[in-house]
């Protein structure tokens, strides 16, 4: 059956060859497009994108094409749509015109209502108030709802919780360009004001003037926090600084004892999590130290709620903040948690107690406008699951205030599988024409480089950026990271010089039509199907077709060198002479052309962007991606996207030779002998028996740990 049994519904209105609209539909349905004689049916699969050759095409999850004017006759098409039980929704129509459309639509060729049929039992769970071209009608009862209902009550009894999926809260907007390959992803709620915050400082910053916002506020006063760890005794302003501390916990308590509510949900790694990875210990032990110190304070004003997720190794990682003072509501998503471990500057000096070699870069961003709606939302829909109630206050009802349209995407395994945050990063991904830059410590998911190797291919000068931390020996990430290096490498590279029988070889691109790479699969890991596929038999693969020889292969770890293509990146602050301490990358950003920004939890790694609970923004807005490029590109010491790779080689070549000044920070180039080229010991398939906890995700779930 369908996730949803939601339903399409088009108002009347024009469509011309070569326009690309918006869908919203079932995941698992089908729709069907009759006119005359016509008969054009596409099927909603998960993860495939081109069902119908012809008339219409997907250009992505969201979006289909109509082409080919002699497949696409002129004329009104009624539209069905269906859910695999066959159930037929409410259907309307569309009217196709001869000829193409003399420019793009700049509103999209559709304007789209859309009605979600939602069950009688998730009735209770909808979103509060009303959401853009969006009704939610109650379906059918059923003569099952009495007995589910019973067998909850059962279960929850046995201290089992039922968990409502995930509810779509987002309508489609206006699509991208008429051509459908270049324009943005066009999702999301418009009129939006974003500030974007870079490290700890301003982070902490942020939160603190948020907090003194809602102490000193008339009406509409509250604070809801949903963070992965949180310590009281988070200092909101500088750690290291002269002036006086302001702690987290007084904060909260002063909102307290004026009398307005503070609700906080924590992650609990559960007994079995917190045994296996001492991160997930120690996050419990700060989470419940602040439950047991803040828990019912200020007649209980301030309530603290853990909150178990999932399975034993897996975690929820959102990080979310909402302020309401005065009818103003913002949110801030963010890569940080309120723990003195974010503390740091732009700078990066050393001097912070704070991330790895006292250093740790990361992001968020603060929102205010109608984004802030589903982001309450997904706050509530958690508090629901801990408390089994809506919380009185809120939500602070919104309106438009600034120029940015977001969407506010989660990954979410509970109840229904979600994967929003991965839809979207491959969706602008393959917008991409000028460049794209990923900061984060895990920029591994497959199909996430599958889609950056495609586009390269696709769009000659391409710049592809990505800053991680510098490699270590023996983790994980250095094996993994190598394999990111190798695919994006081979996608762009004119030659490629490989060991084959005892001897170099130089292979040249141009000579070889057949060149790409064969990945292999995780053995015995049912999660394959989801692009699970990074172990060590990838091989490269290049040749002719019909020229006698066949194809040759090459092992990823036999490769020697590439001449030109993508590079990895690594931030370092200069110890004096050749050394350094590696600059920690803990944020979560993505930035594609001066037009889009993703930024939030989510790490560009498989259990974040496929299990784990998460969520990031994505922003469309040039002038807000443009400012934050320039910021964050300051920071690392680059100029633009088309001197990255130059800038980097030349401060790689100076710590190289031993003339890098001490406490000057350089943004290197990293080479192939800097990463492991085989996986670390105990990753490889059936090496662990903690194995068995991760729900048969296999030895790439155990190996792609995101903990923090």
């Amino acid at each position: 059956m369908a996730d949803y049994p939601g339903i399409l519904s088009f108002n009347p209105t024009t469509v011309y060859v070569g326009d690309t609209v918006s869908v919203f539909a079932p995941r698992h349905g089908a729709f069907r497009f009759t006119n005359g004689q016509t008969y054009l049916t596409f099927h909603w699969w998960p993860g495939q994108t081109t069902v119908l050759p012809g008339a219409i095409r997907f250009v992505d999850d969201y979006h289909v094409q109509f082409d080919s004017p002699s497949l696409l006759r002129p004329g009104t098409y009624p539209v069905t749509a269906r859910s695999l039980a066959d159930t037929a929704t409410s259907a309307q129509s569309f009217t196709v015109v001869p000829g193409a459309r003399s420019a793009p639509a700049t509103a999209g060729p559709f304007t789209t209502n859309i009605t979600v049929v939602v069950p009688r039992h998730l009735w209770r769970f909808l979103p509060i108030g009303q959401l853009p071209n969006v009704t939610f009608v109650p379906g059918p009862r059923s003569l099952l709802t009495p007995i589910k209902r019973l067998l909850a009550h059962v279960l929850n009894a046995l201290g089992v919780q039922i968990i409502p999926a995930p509810i779509v809260w987002l309508a489609p907007g206006a699509p991208g360009g008429g051509g459908g390959g270049g324009g943005d992803p066009g999702l999301g709620m418009a009129g939006n004001r974003v500030k974007f915050l870079q490290d700890g400082k301003e982070f902490f910053a942020e939160v603190y003037s948020e907090l003194q916002r809602v102490k000193n506020a008339k009406s509409d006063r509250y604070v809801h926090l949903l963070f992965w760890a949180a310590s009281r005794r988070t200092s909101l302003t500088d750690p290291t600084g002269g002036g006086p501390r302001i702690i987290l916990e007084s904060q909260l308590k002063d909102i307290a004892d004026a009398g307005h509510p503070v609700k906080v949900i924590l992650w609990d790694p559960g007994g079995l999590a917190a045994g296996y990875e001492p991160w997930a210990e120690d996050t419990r032990n700060a989470n419940e130290d602040f439950q047991n110190h803040l828990d019912g304070y200020g007649a209980g004003n301030i309530r603290v709620r853990l909150e178990r997720y999932g399975g034993p190794a897996e975690s929820q990682h959102q990080k979310i903040a909402i302020f309401s003072a005065d009818g103003l509501a913002r949110a801030i998503v963010a890569g940080a948690n309120l723990h003195n471990w974010y503390w740091d500057v732009p700078g990066h000096p050393g001097t912070y107690p704070s991330g790895y070699h006292n250093t740790i870069h990361d992001t968020a961003v603060r929102v205010e406008g109608p984004a802030t709606d589903p982001i309450e939302r997904e706050w509530n829909r958690r508090w629901r699951k801990v408390e089994q109630t809506i919380p009185p206050e809120g939500p602070t009802p919104t309106k438009p205030s600034g120029s940015s349209t977001v969407l506010a995407a989660i990954t979410d395994s509970e109840g229904g599988t979600r994967k929003d945050i991965h839809a979207q990063l491959l969706r602008a991904i393959r917008t991409a024409r000028a460049y794209v830059y990923i900061e984060n410590y895990a920029v591994i998911d497959s199909a996430m480089v599958n889609a950056l190797a495609d586009q390269l291919k696709k769009v000659p000068g391409l710049k592809v950026i990505i800053n991680i931390p510098f490699p270590t020996a023996g983790d994980v990430y250095s094996y993994l990271h190598y394999l990111t290096y190798v695919e994006l490498a081979f996608a762009s590279c004119t030659s490629v010089t490989v060991f084959t029988g005892g001897r170099l070889q130089t292979v040249v691109r141009a000579a070889n039509p057949i060149w790409r790479v064969n990945q292999a699969n995780d053995v015995g890991d049912v999660s394959t199907m989801d692009d699970n596929k990074w172990l060590a038999d990838s091989a490269i693969e290049w040749g002719t077709p019909g020229g006698g020889i066949g194809t040759q292969v090459a092992a990823f770890a036999d490769i020697a060198r590439f001449s030109g293509g993508v590079e990895l990146y690594s931030p370092v602050r200069a110890t004096g002479g050749a050394a350094f301490d590696p600059i920690y990358v803990h944020s979560k950003l993505a930035l594609i052309d001066d037009k889009i920004a993703i930024v939030g939890s989510a790490n560009f790694n498989y259990r974040s962007l496929h299990y784990d609970a998460e969520m990031s923004l994505v922003i469309t807005d040039p002038s807000e991606a443009s400012e934050w490029r320039s910021r964050i590109f300051a920071e690392w010491g680059i100029t633009s996207p088309a001197t990255w790779q130059s800038q980097a080689a030349a401060n790689r070549a100076t710590l190289d030779g031993g003339t890098a000044a001490a406490g000057t920070r350089y943004t290197v180039s990293l080479k192939l002998s800097d990463f492991d080229r085989s996986p670390p010991a105990g990753s490889a398939p059936g090496s662990s028996p903690f194995g068995a906890f991760y729900g048969g995700r296999g030895a790439m779930a155990m190996v792609d740990r995101t903990w923090y």
